[in-house]
């Protein structure tokens, strides 16, 4: 059975992910854009972040029930497709800004999920003595 995880940490998690996105977006966005101009297509997409982490946001307290989880991280695939598609297609990136854009998201969220994996196995060796 999963251990919930207790607020605090959840919010701990969350910070976490937002340093790791907010980091990924200086690091490849705004920096790229400082050396080499604004209307570059390669860098990270913000717009794809933004929607990663609102979308992770949301996802907390739905992780934890079975029957909406897959329905949400559908739904959440949808919405990161059509944010990319958009950013795409109006040539404000190109596709390696939108996959870096995604990789940060995903780097974050892990990152995040790792923590919080971390912290449940010291709950439970705090149990177990």
């Amino acid at each position: 059975m999963k251990q919930k995880l207790g607020i605090t940490k959840k919010v701990e998690s969350l910070g976490l992910a937002i340093l790791v996105m907010g980091g990924g977006l200086i690091l490849f966005k705004l920096i790229p854009m400082l050396i080499w101009g604004k209307n570059i297509l390669f860098d990270a997409s913000m717009h794809v972040i933004i929607a990663s982490l609102i979308l992770y946001i949301v996802y907390l307290p739905i992780e934890h029930n079975k029957h909406l989880k897959f329905s949400y991280v559908l739904f959440s695939i949808i919405v990161l497709v059509f944010v990319g598609v958009q950013r795409y297609s109006v040539y404000e990136h190109n596709l390696f800004g939108i996959a870096l854009g995604l990789l940060i998201s995903f780097a974050g969220i892990l990152i995040a999920k790792r923590f919080e994996k971390k912290h449940n196995k010291k709950i439970k060796k705090r149990k177990g003595k």
